[in-house]
């Protein structure tokens, strides 16, 4: 049978379906339901979405999709398994996220947080697992440096701390980061996961941020071009597969390294770029810019001894200048510098 909550105010748990299998559950216009600990289990949706809920910790399964608001305070999502259903949680203050917290398969997740989106247990395993994710953090970061939030998400994925100018850290330790829009507003991007992409393919700003920091293993912008707005400051590395980016900034310092096989493609639309450490071990590098180009360190070192592993520098900017403090081109690579 179905379950509609009027007000209901328990100073420790709340256990809905725990003796006996329940349907969908909800709560009637303007009551408000308060809880230390929501425990539900339900053969169908779950709707607690008034204003007036006061939540410390969810415990959800349920076989339909699943909306929380929490209306004061912070809220830690222990475990939400939502059986392939779309999960929204919301919260005044923080939210967070245990290891293994939210599981929707197949489904979309969307969190809003008043402060910070975060890791709680600080461990390598995923906390939300989903086909696409939707996170919007008021006023602070979501994941941190020390602690990155873990996703397991097989399509886009879009995150939101520009009202707070906070930073976004996050991960995905087994799989793809498919970016969708990730705005950081004057915050910092760290993102690393097996392959870095647009989700699209589009010319749409995929990521905006001061310093936009990847890490991938077998590419960053390789399927699908990664476009990058305002950032001072972009660096990226990958095992193989390549790098290619498009950025869209005043003045940007560009660090690329491909460890293996794979080159190095930035597109740079501005007043000017500098190239502070670019390198490929098996691949080109091409560079052009609206604006002046600075090479201090480029190499390529060119392990297959292909031309494949030609250095193209090109400015296409009127009076634009091209300077090169190093560059190394191994084993009879092309390079090509054009101003």
């Amino acid at each position: 049978s179905d379950v509609t909550l009027g007000d209901v105010n328990a100073s420790g748990m709340l256990r809905i379906g725990a003796i006996q299998n329940v349907g969908s559950v909800g709560q009637a216009i303007a009551t408000s339901v308060i809880a230390k600990h929501l425990f539900a289990s339900t053969s169908e949706a779950i709707n607690l979405d008034n204003t007036g809920n006061d939540f410390e910790e969810l415990n959800i399964v349920a076989n339909g999709a699943v909306i929380v608001n929490d209306g004061a305070g912070d809220l830690c999502v222990v475990a939400l398994d939502s059986m392939g259903a779309n999960v929204t949680l919301s919260t005044e203050g923080s939210l967070l996220l245990a290891t293994q917290a939210i599981t929707a398969v197949g489904a979309n997740v969307n969190l809003s947080a008043g402060a910070a989106i975060v890791d709680k247990d600080n461990t390598d395993s995923r906390n939300v697992q989903a086909a696409s994710l939707q996170m919007n953090a008021n006023a602070e970061a979501i994941g941190d440096d020390a602690n990155a939030l873990d996703v397991d998400i097989t399509g886009a994925v879009d995150a939101d701390t520009s009202a707070g100018n906070a930073d976004v850290v996050l991960a995905n330790k087994s799989g793809d980061l498919m970016i969708g829009e990730i705005s950081a507003g004057a915050g910092n991007v760290t993102l690393s996961a097996v392959t870095l992409n647009d989700a699209t393919v589009d010319s749409s700003q995929d990521i905006s941020a001061t310093v936009v920091t990847m890490t991938a293993d077998q590419g960053i912008g390789n399927l699908r071009a990664l476009e990058i707005a305002d950032a001072t400051e972009g660096v990226a590395t990958t095992d193989v597969g390549g790098i290619e980016i498009l950025l869209e900034s005043s003045s940007v310092d560009v660090d690329a390294a491909v460890i293996d096989s794979g080159g190095v493609a930035v597109e740079h639309a501005g007043d000017s770029i500098r190239l502070r450490s670019v390198m490929t071990s098996d691949g080109a590098v091409s560079v052009t810019s609206s604006g002046p180009i600075e090479a201090i360190d480029v190499l390529s070192v060119n392990s297959s001894m292909g031309r494949s592993a030609e250095v193209s520098l090109t400015t296409t900017g009127l009076d634009s200048d091209l300077l090169v403090e190093s560059m190394s081109a191994s084993g009879g690579a092309v390079v090509i510098l054009s101003a």
